[in-house]
């Protein structure tokens, strides 16, 4: 019972790392796209 919550916790922050870093690639494409 442990062990599968503390994988489902290690899923929502591997998630939320993946969608930090996309919207962190997005961003940088509107700001170089916006300078170039």
């Amino acid at each position: 019972m442990r062990q599968s919550n503390y994988l489902s916790m290690l899923n929502m922050m591997g998630a939320f790392g993946f969608l930090e870093s996309v919207a962190l690639v997005i961003k940088d494409a509107k700001c170089s796209s916006l300078i170039g």
